[in-house]
């Protein structure tokens, strides 16, 4: 979710957003691009009988069927942080203090930080819309987790628009234009059964 202190950058938004998008790649441990020729060789035709294709056509469906398995802990946690993101994004675009979506994904120190930038964003007739190269995009890994607490890294580009709403809910001003490529050490504790970020 971005900050509204962050000042509008002007011009140049292309050669920001590709800027961004290469330190992104760098700071997320992105690997090198795959310079493997391809294989071009088509494969020899096999003909299937209606038979074959039908027992075929069952068995992967039985397949599926039997290796669908639960999420670990591990990836219950970083699916959180990861849905967390996208939450605040939805929130954002029609800022309410007391949206039970806050409470669902946040506690602690951040659900109370939230709820405060919402009511600031809602009073003011904030928003958040989405950029218009639509580069918004977060990777999280697991850091550690030890019982109820874990940790987790979270590198993110934040390219969404924090604008003004008219009367008619139309954007008349653009408060925040900036791309922005953020590392996060998020933290999270484990609640009521239920993993939350409590800091960020």
């Amino acid at each position: 979710m971005r900050s509204q202190a962050r000042h509008r950058r002007r011009g140049g938004r292309a050669a920001l957003l590709a800027a961004a998008v290469a330190v992104a790649s760098v700071a997320c441990g992105s690997s090198d691009a795959d310079t493997t020729e391809p294989d071009t060789t088509e494969p020899a035709a096999t003909e299937v009988t209606p038979s074959e294709a039908e027992s075929t056509s069952s068995s992967a469906t039985e397949a599926e069927a039997t290796t669908t398995v639960p999420l670990t802990e591990e990836e219950i946690v970083v699916q959180t942080v990861e849905d967390m993101w996208l939450m605040l994004k939805t929130v954002g675009a029609a800022p309410d203090p007391n949206s039970p979506e806050l409470a669902r994904y946040l506690t602690g120190e951040q659900l109370e930080k939230s709820k405060v930038t919402m009511t600031d964003w809602q009073a003011k007739g904030y928003a958040v819309q989405e950029g218009p190269d639509q580069r918004w995009e977060h990777r999280a890994e697991l850091v550690s987790l030890e019982g109820d607490t874990a940790s987790v890294e979270d590198c993110g580009i934040d390219d969404t628009w924090l604008v003004q709403l008219s009367d008619d809910g139309t954007p008349s001003a653009l408060i925040n234009g900036d791309v922005v490529v953020e590392e996060w050490i998020i933290q999270l504790v484990k609640t009521d059964g239920v993993w939350r970020v409590e800091s960020l």
